[in-house]
């Protein structure tokens, strides 16, 4: 029974799709497919998909240099292909790093590691270890291509950790015309402070410069708790422990507190229950959507209120979580202070609807940073991310939820689902017009953009 109280009941499926990558792409310089050849490309989650006109994976920041001179119409950079926003779909140039991994140069004294850009969080996790690292923060899904994490300021969570974004030390981007531009905080500041979280519409980022950390052993516990008490302790939960977050099962009453710190303890099993998602809504559909009886049978499954389970060992490794389960995913970040109150009326929201949502709710907070389009940029976050099965409609939620979110002065996650236009998101962001004056230098004819980054990115005014 414990075993089933494991965070992997929210946490689902992710294999990062191979599609996204090598088959079917050239290598450095090598010649457009041609149309009648074209190859698909579709995301991971499998609702947004394109027909480019070339899928080239350079094995060095030359062949990227000399893609980007000799593409025609727009490029973009993909992955993982793990964002649920369309950043990726062209019908022009796909450019894939996955040629491009691994460690390049390693400063003991400051623990700091120069990385490519295309290298796997998975494998980062591996490859730092062997040379006495530790990504400082890193998020549970480690599946992305390290260039899309921060490209989208992904997070893991805990007040005092910033995302990942905010321990980069150096960038290295190749700008749509050719040119290299390597960028700290002091040469090419303004470069910088663009480029840690850009969405990939400054050029091709080739390699980063991590800011570190010693290698630990962590225990993550899984206690099963009342929704109404976990929430009244989450503050407390919250500055407590090195990392935390809960997970609300909608419609049950019940939210598993999932807390993380450094320990001495053996090793206990990692392995996770690849169908624990699923179960939800198969027990919802099992009692015909009535949520006093499955609120019973939720809580008898897990083990009752209490229970707990255990996870430990290598930090990379402990912070990491199996996804099988596809689904599509809208977050918003709040200021930390509203996240309670946010949350709050989330569920109230769903309640009141008696919508048929029970994909777990999860809530956690992030350290403030100084990056223009961060959502974090300025104050510290709270996260709230809502997700729905891949093979059901996600609108019902995300159009109830939304609105809650602007409420509470929210910033959408740039790589999960949104409805806000660059009009919208100018006003959240003190910078947008820094980061605006960067883009527009960086690539004047707008050929890192596809259209949804033409609608989120710039405004109608310079259309």
């Amino acid at each position: 029974m414990i075993a089933r109280t494991r965070r992997e009941l929210l946490r689902d499926g992710l294999a990062a799709m191979a599609l996204a990558s090598l088959p079917g792409c050239g290598a450095s310089g090598a010649a457009p497919v041609p149309t009648a050849a074209r190859l698909p490309w579709r995301n991971w989650a499998g609702d947004y998909a394109c027909r480019p006109e070339a899928r080239l994976a350079p094995i060095d920041e030359e062949g990227v240099r000399a893609i980007l001179r000799s593409a025609r119409g727009p490029i973009r950079p993909v992955g993982a292909g793990h964002s649920f926003t369309p950043i990726v779909p062209t019908d022009g140039t796909l450019i894939s790093l996955d040629r491009m991994q691994g460690v390049i140069s390693v400063d003991a004294a400051s623990l700091t590691a120069e990385v490519h850009a295309g290298t796997r969080l998975h494998a980062l996790g591996t490859a730092l270890a062997q040379h006495d690292q530790m990504l400082t923060i890193q998020p549970d899904i480690d599946d992305q291509a390290l260039a899309g994490a921060l490209a989208t300021s992904t997070h893991g969570t805990g007040p005092r950790y910033g995302s990942m974004s905010s321990y980069v030390e150096g960038l290295t981007i190749v700008t749509s015309s050719g040119d290299v531009i390597s960028c700290d905080r002091e040469r090419d500041a303004e470069v910088f402070h663009a480029a840690r979280c850009s969405v990939g519409s400054l050029g091709v980022l080739t390699r980063a410069r991590l800011a570190n950390t010693r290698p630990e052993r962590l225990e993550e516990r899984t206690t099963i708790a009342a929704t109404d008490v976990a929430l009244a302790d989450i503050e407390r939960l919250r500055d407590a422990h090195q990392h935390m977050e809960v997970l609300v099962l909608p419609r049950s009453g019940v939210t598993l507190v999932v807390t993380t710190d450094p320990t001495d303890r053996d090793a206990v099993s990692l392995d996770e229950d690849p169908t624990s998602v699923e179960q939800l809504r198969t027990a919802w559909a099992a009692v015909g959507g009535d949520p006093e009886i499955y609120a019973q049978v939720v809580a008898e499954a897990l083990g009752g209120i209490g229970a707990t389970a255990l996870r430990s060992g290598p930090g990379h490794l402990v912070r990491a979580h199996a996804r099988y389960s596809r689904f599509r995913e809208m977050e918003y970040t709040v200021p930390a202070e509203r996240g309670p109150d946010c949350l709050g009326e989330i569920l109230e929201a769903i309640e009141r609807a008696d919508l048929p949502f029970v994909y777990p709710i999860e809530y956690r907070y992030v350290k403030a940073d100084d990056i223009w389009l961060s959502m974090f940029e300025g104050r510290d976050g709270c996260t709230i991310s809502i997700h729905q099965y891949a093979d059901e409609d996600q609108r019902p939620p995300f159009e109830l939820i939304e609105p809650i979110f602007w409420r509470h002065e929210g910033r959408p996650h740039w790589g999960k689902m949104h409805t806000l236009t660059a009009r919208e998101l100018s006003a959240l962001y003190p910078r947008w017009d820094s980061f605006a004056d960067v883009r527009a230098r960086l690539d004047p004819e707008g050929r890192m953009l596809n259209p949804w980054l033409r609608r989120t990115l710039v405004d109608e005014t310079e259309r």
